[in-house]
């Protein structure tokens, strides 16, 4: 096994965890949103790590690009998560810009799944 498998597998592993333990802490306060926006944050960067592995260890230009197309979804939810949490945490910031700012990232979800041609020599 190579050892960059070892370490994100323990990165994600770690995250996920991290993620648990946020998600408890909202399950037994549900007035805690900030954390459950830390364990969106968590979760999103597990499947950031995992595409991200994915993209290492391709063995050819379609592989990859493929692997980068799935790496915008844990994106969105990562970026999801940060603005809902300086949303909640913080306090600060206006509702109609946190839902214009996911509205306007969320719109261009559907292009990062067409299909592009790769470059060839």
């Amino acid at each position: 096994m190579h050892y960059v498998t070892i370490l994100w597998s323990g990165a994600a592993a770690a995250t996920l965890l991290l993620a648990m333990v946020h998600a408890a802490i909202w399950a037994t306060d549900r007035n805690a949103r900030a954390s459950l926006a830390l364990s969106l944050i968590a979760l999103a960067l597990v499947g950031i790590a995992y595409t991200e592995l994915g993209m290492m260890m391709s063995e050819t230009p379609d592989q990859w690009a493929r692997w980068v197309r799935w790496c915008h979804l844990p994106l969105f939810f990562f970026f999801a998560g940060i603005v809902w949490f300086v949303h909640v945490h913080l306090g600060t910031g206006r509702p109609w810009l946190m839902w214009s700012l996911l509205a306007i990232r969320g719109q261009d979800r559907p292009h990062d799944f067409q299909r592009v041609a790769a470059v060839r020599e």
